[in-house]
């Protein structure tokens, strides 16, 4: 059994992102069915409350994967700036623990 200490704080971090960034994907796809289907939306601020918490990659892809919220400023420049920051986090993370 692996004890909980053991595991580096870079990999409980990038299982965290990888979560979180399937979540804002989904939700991504979900809110442009929704769209389509003449549904209640997901806010465009519970998508970006997800980028900040770390699921600017999926909320990313899902804005190309499902062509949704490409054309909002608040998406198109926020969503990429804070996936960099989190991937610079991520980097500085797993260098730091070498």
């Amino acid at each position: 059994m692996i004890h909980p200490s053991s595991i580096p704080f870079s990999v409980i971090y990038s299982c965290y992102l990888l979560f979180v960034c399937f979540i804002g994907w989904f939700q991504m796809l979900r809110d442009k069915y929704r769209a389509k289907h003449h549904h209640w939306r997901i806010s465009e601020r519970s998508l970006i409350i997800i980028a900040l918490l770390g699921g600017a990659g999926g909320i990313w892809l899902g804005m190309h994967t499902a062509h949704h919220k490409t054309k909002k400023p608040l998406f198109y420049i926020t969503v990429p700036c804070l996936f960099l920051f989190q991937v610079m986090m991520l980097i500085l993370m797993c260098y730091h623990h070498m």
